[in-house]
């Protein structure tokens, strides 16, 4: 059965790849998050390994909620990815100069000692 849910999955994720790729950004960006909400819901297992895992990352720091709020955040997130995946074919150097901002003044601080340690 794992096999058969692996291959939806699968073509449910080229599907939506294909059809994030033909919309503007803005709306694809929105669909992505809408899809990781869908995802947060139905992915179960996944869900719970999430919310395991941030809770022995965070202990005590973080309440259940805001834990919550971190792993819908996250899989929002994985939405969104999914949307710059299926636009990287359309991505220019004048694209992404007008999407992305690299900072690089600081860079050279990290590599100032042989051994490369801060």
């Amino acid at each position: 059965m794992q096999t058969f849910a692996n291959h939806v999955l699968y073509g449910l994720a080229v599907s939506a790849r294909r059809g994030l790729a033909r919309l503007p950004l803005g709306v694809a960006y929105w669909l992505g998050a809408r899809l990781g909400d869908l995802l947060y819901l139905v992915l179960a297992r996944r869900r719970r390994i999430t919310l395991d895992n941030l809770a022995i990352a965070f202990g005590t720091d973080k309440t259940a909620e805001e834990r919550y709020q971190i792993a819908r955040a996250t899989f929002r997130n994985l939405g969104q990815h999914l949307v710059d995946f299926s636009h990287v074919h359309r991505l220019t150097l004048q694209r992404f100069t007008t999407m992305c901002h690299v900072e690089v003044s600081n860079m050279s601080r990290p590599f100032s000692n042989a051994a490369g340690a801060c």
